[in-house]
């Protein structure tokens, strides 16, 4: 095993259990924020190889960690730290959004420590959206591709993971802005993802504030129109759940 990251928190468990990220890790200040983000890039930037992803994980481990013991209320330093690990944190999960790179995985160890790797930058992004909420905004362009890609696999565990990311974006957060990453899920021959991308829309409409809302109203009616006409029943459903939630919202645009 690779010596860990240095640590001000104990952090032990089984190379092959999956790891719940339940550690805090006080963030006094901007300056101590900035100086713990410093040694999470040198880690990360560490290419990945059998050696190095134990101390990946710890990395990606102890930025959780950080967050969840205040670094959200540092926005722009967390923002603007986490946009410069942007690559790599996107590199953890992309080995399941792309055939040729889960062929380099040749053997089962390599496999479980990279799915590990890759569940715990998802625990990450959760963490930062719930705290962040608004803040999280110039960030929701650099991840937010990548977790609908997730939803395009066919490994219900990692579908499952990037719902629960959107299900956090549209449930504790006042994000509407996500409404507009829909738009390109409507016409992809995945059905998990338009699935998930007409589901999300739901809850949007159901949850977000209206007045927020009015400005994706036509990104809205051209989710109702093509998801009404989807293949899939499941799809079809959901745009009559979306139809409903228009009404609703807009009853003088209905006859027009």
């Amino acid at each position: 095993m690779a010596p860990p990251v240095p640590d001000k928190i104990p952090v032990s468990f089984s190379i092959a259990s999956k790891i719940t990220c339940l550690f805090i890790l006080k963030c006094k200040s901007e300056s101590h924020l900035k100086e713990e983000l410093s040694i999470c890039q040198d880690v990360l930037a560490l290419p990945e190889t059998e050696d190095s992803w134990e101390k990946l994980f710890r990395a990606i481990l102890k930025l959780n960690a950080l967050i969840k013991g205040g670094a959200y209320k540092f926005p722009n330093a967390l923002v603007t730290g986490v946009k410069s690990l942007s690559r790599p944190l996107i590199s953890a999960v992309s080995v399941f959004m792309f055939g040729h790179r889960v062929k380099e995985l040749n053997s089962l160890q390599m496999n479980s420590e990279r799915t590990r790797l890759s569940a715990t930058v998802l625990e990450l992004l959760t963490s930062m959206i719930s705290r962040l909420d608004r803040n999280f905004e110039p960030l929701m362009q650099v991840f937010i591709p990548s977790v609908l890609k997730l939803c395009t696999r066919t490994n219900k565990l990692y579908i499952t993971r990037a719902r629960n990311i959107l299900d956090t974006i549209t449930g504790q957060t006042s994000l509407t802005s996500i409404i507009p990453y829909f738009q390109g899920c409507w016409d992809d021959k995945s059905t998990t993802l338009r699935v998930a991308a007409a589901e999300s829309m739901i809850a949007s409409l159901k949850k977000f504030n209206p007045p927020d809302l009015l400005r994706y109203i036509p990104q809205v009616e051209t989710a109702i129109l093509t998801a009404a006409v989807d293949k899939d029943p499941t799809v079809r459903s959901a745009a009559r759940k979306m139809f409903e939630c228009y009404k609703a919202l807009w009853p003088e645009r209905v006859d027009k």
